[in-house]
């Protein structure tokens, strides 16, 4: 705009001068650093194409969330390693029916029936845990939750392999 109080307009080697000067000025804003270059990545929202997938994805996360705040209160490390074991495998699952959204009616059962039990049984557990007499029936009931989460964790490995395996076919 001082360009043009300055120089006549009507003459076209002023257009010229205004050019070089607002490139010249440009580069030099550029080299000092002015326009700060940085890359924002906006998380693109999962479309789901059905509404029960997104039902079962977010009771799936509800899920998790509740067994890693079990885990805080179990004293067991080896029930602790089955069981983020599980919450590692139900992350997984989540993750590729989220990708793959034709496998929800596979995952439907397993959030809604088996995690659901599994979180019940920890819940159990903790309970068991908290009981000051110890008593044997304790004892055996606590070492019977302790071999059934160590199976079920093997059990939602094999599930989670069993839904990638359509995956692997295709590579």
């Amino acid at each position: 705009m001082i360009g043009t109080f300055v120089l006549p307009m009507y003459k076209f080697y002023s257009y010229i001068i205004l050019i070089a000067l607002c490139v010249g000025i440009y580069i030099l804003l550029r080299k000092m650093n002015v326009f700060k270059d940085q890359i924002v990545e906006i998380e693109k929202p999962i479309e789901y194409e059905y509404s029960e997938l997104e039902e079962i994805c977010q009771l799936g996360y509800e899920q998790v969330e509740s067994l890693k705040t079990l885990v805080v209160s179990i004293d067991n490390v080896e029930l602790i390693n089955n069981i983020n074991d599980i919450i590692k495998t139900s992350e997984a699952i989540l993750n590729l029916v989220e990708e793959n959204q034709s496998l929800f009616k596979k995952v439907r059962k397993y959030f809604h029936y088996y995690l659901a039990e599994i979180i019940r049984i920890v819940q159990q557990y903790d309970d068991f845990e908290e009981d000051s007499l110890n008593s044997q029936n304790t004892k055996i009931s606590k070492e019977k939750i302790e071999t059934t989460i160590a199976k079920a964790n093997q059990s939602f490995l094999d599930f989670y392999n069993d839904l990638y395996a359509g995956k692997a076919m295709d590579v």
